[in-house]
């Protein structure tokens, strides 16, 4: 079983104007590459969860969304690599009739959770979701991940790795 680091994308990964998607506005945040490699040093699978409404508004396709993937783990180097991307395309006040839907896979709904123990072995228990909005810390609860939000204690994604590499270091129940 593999403990894992959950991420949202916009807000905590990189830089959210609204509706991020073409590469060359992709602004990876200050100190994420630094915390993601730590994490994955600490044996962490590192997993982004991403709601992309800007899909069904007909603001963008699913292959630019894949494609601004690609390029944040070019742009992250081996040492911070993603290793698995999921996201939500569908928002039930769609644009396009074809994502017009309430979709499981929408934060803070946990499709994506499930969709991400189906590809790895992933201890829940010993796992986190770290984000930047009240949704993001919502899905972690829901999946039995630990929570972090980005903000006052945290304000960038090294810290959150500090804290979360510190405290699975220690013995379960300490």
């Amino acid at each position: 079983m593999n403990p894992a680091v959950f991420l949202d994308r916009d807000g905590t990964l990189v830089r959210d104007d609204g509706y991020v998607h073409a590469i060359e506005d992709l602004e990876v945040l200050p100190h994420v590459a630094q915390g993601l490699t730590a994490l994955k040093r600490a044996g962490f699978l590192l997993i982004v969860v991403t709601n992309q409404s800007g899909v069904a508004r007909g603001l963008y396709r699913e292959e630019d969304v894949e494609r601004f993937h690609a390029e944040l783990n070019v742009r992250l180097g081996p040492a911070a690599e993603i290793d698995a991307f999921y996201f939500c395309p569908f928002h039930p006040d769609a644009v396009l009739p074809e994502y017009r839907q309430t979709s499981p896979l929408r934060k803070p709904d946990i499709g994506m959770f499930h969709e991400a123990c189906r590809d790895f072995t992933i201890a829940a228990p010993r796992s986190y979701m770290v984000g930047d909005r009240l949704s993001d810390a919502e899905f972690g609860s829901r999946a039995g991940l630990y929570p972090i939000l980005l903000g006052e204690d945290f304000p960038h994604l090294a810290a959150a790795a500090d804290f979360i590499i510190a405290r699975s270091a220690r013995p379960i129940g300490a």
